[in-house]
Order: C-alpha cells, then sequence, then structure tokens
C-alpha cells in the first residue's frame, strides 16, 4: 500500500556523508513530492574537504 506524504530524514556524522550515500534516493524521494532532510550530526570540521556534497 503506498502511503502519501512521506517523510525522510537521513543522519549522517559528517556534512557530506548523507550526500554522497543517500543522495540518488533522496533525490527520488524529492521528485515524488516527499519531503527530505539531511541531519549532520557534527559541527563539520571532519568533514572531507574534497568531495563536495550535491
Amino acid at each position: 500500500m503506498a502511503e502519501d506524504n512521506v517523510k525522510i530524514m537521513v543522519f549522517g556524522a559528517h556534512p557530506d556523508d548523507c550526500d554522497i550515500r543517500t543522495g540518488g534516493i533522496a533525490l527520488k524521494h524529492a521528485a515524488l513530492g516527499n519531503q527530505v532532510r539531511f541531519v549532520s550530526v557534527t559541527n563539520g570540521d571532519a568533514g572531507h574537504h574534497e568531495i563536495g556534497g550535491v
């Protein structure tokens, strides 16, 4: 059974983790009209400095 108004929250240790690991599926759900939120649980000083998010 399909549900309307799906809300997705993705947690990552670093600011780029959510983008790199779940960016594609997040984009798919956003295009379907679902709410997608990324949450970083650090202040950002430990993320990768060469690989940016989407």
